[in-house]
């Protein structure tokens, strides 16, 4: 599993300069109060497809089919993947909070609430990205993804543009816990359906 995880984080490596610019577009040109969340949960999806759609391009999934490697170590390497993209983009978002208030000078604050909307947001992406990827192809997922992380993100944006200050983009213990329940019972299912979707195609 460390391997194949390896791989995508090698595959990934000049990628990660879309994400840079992505951060300097949304954490600081389009900022608004939703931003911090925006930037980490969209950093994470924008990796997850961008892994999906080079393994399709390179027909990396052949390569694999042909290694001693069993089906259950290609998805557990993916949803470590989604854990590994979400740190990241909670660590990015954190420091472009960190650059607008140490240089840009920006009053802002950034609520430890967010981390549960984050995890949320990027749960609801892969639980249903990857199921439909292992049973449709990349493309079946990659629609089917964009259409479930447009409502959040619509919401927030239009939330974040008409709010002043983060209250109303932070939420009580009980409303963060939930989501992060949520969002742990949303991956665990996504992947018993992963694998078996691609145990069912036989690929590995």
């Amino acid at each position: 599993m460390l391997l194949l995880l390896r791989k995508d984080l090698f595959i990934l490596r000049y990628y990660f300069l879309y994400v840079l610019l992505y951060l300097y577009l949304f954490g600081f040109i389009m900022y608004n109060q939703a931003s911090f969340i925006l930037v980490a949960a969209l950093s994470a999806i924008m990796l997850m497809t961008f892994s999906a759609s080079l393994d399709a391009k390179n027909k990396s999934m052949i390569v694999i089919a042909s290694l001693p490697v069993s089906s259950k170590s290609i998805v557990q390497a993916k949803y470590a993947a989604v854990l590994l993209f979400a740190l990241i983009g909670i660590v990015a978002s954190a420091s472009v909070y960190a650059i607008n208030i140490t240089i840009v000078g920006r009053e802002m604050v950034y609520a430890a609430s967010f981390i549960p909307i984050i995890f949320f947001i990027i749960a609801v992406y892969a639980s249903l990205y990857y199921p439909i990827y292992y049973r449709f192809g990349f493309s079946a997922s990659r629609i089917v993804g964009l259409v479930a992380v447009a409502l959040p993100v619509t919401f927030l944006m239009a939330l974040g543009g008409v709010s002043s200050s983060s209250d109303s983009l932070s939420f009580p213990a009980a409303v963060s816990a939930v989501l992060l329940a949520v969002g742990c019972l949303l991956l665990i299912v996504s992947y018993r359906l992963s694998l078996f979707f691609l145990d069912k195609k036989g690929v590995a």
